[in-house]
């Protein structure tokens, strides 16, 4: 049995990476330091994980996917569990993350190019931001978020749905444009 996996609300303040003002890079940054100094040597411990230790195996992080914002402006992880199916991928709390152990040099390496910046967190198509953390899917063109209702997809095709599948409306659009452009003048 794995330890329970749950979204909760951050007891601490995140002002430095939730600042509406705040560069999407300078996000980064705030968020890699504050990830290294939960760091102890190369595995990264949630003050809180003394409380799994020797109760229950807790699942690895094989990759991080995705940094977001939630409806509250508080910080969630897309992960990937390693020896799990990519359905079973799941957003998990910024405090959360340290009852699973996580490399420094891991964490030093996420984040670091611009296929993977910190997009706000609210669906594409309806704008809203509440419940986005849950039943949504990421564009693998724009890397924006939708709803899976908003998509027109169920939670159960969004599960079996692999992770380079998903283009919005929106680039699906942009690059049925391009194909006439290029078409009318002949490539």
């Amino acid at each position: 049995m794995t330890a329970p996996i749950l979204i909760v609300k951050p007891e601490s303040n995140l002002e430095l990476i939730k600042g509406k003002n705040i560069k999407p890079e300078d996000k980064i940054k705030n968020l890699k330091n504050r990830l290294n100094n939960l760091c102890n040597g190369d595995e990264i411990y949630h003050k809180e994980k003394k409380e799994w230790d020797g109760k229950e195996e807790v699942d690895k992080i094989e990759k991080i996917l995705n940094v977001a914002e939630d409806a509250d402006g508080d910080i969630c992880f897309l992960v990937k569990w390693e020896n799990h199916d990519a359905s079973e991928n799941s957003w998990i709390a910024y405090e959360e993350i340290g009852h699973y152990p996580i490399t420094r040099e891991y964490i030093n390496g996420i984040i670091t190019n611009d296929d993977n910046k910190i997009h706000e967190c609210f669906c594409k198509y309806c704008g809203v931001r509440k419940g986005i953390e849950f039943n949504s899917i990421q564009c693998v063109k724009c890397k924006f978020w939708v709803h899976g209702h908003c998509a027109g997809y169920t939670k159960s095709q969004i599960r079996s749905m692999k992770e380079s599948e998903f283009k919005c409306k929106y680039c699906k659009q942009e690059e049925e444009e391009e194909k006439k452009k290029l078409a009318l003048i002949g490539i």
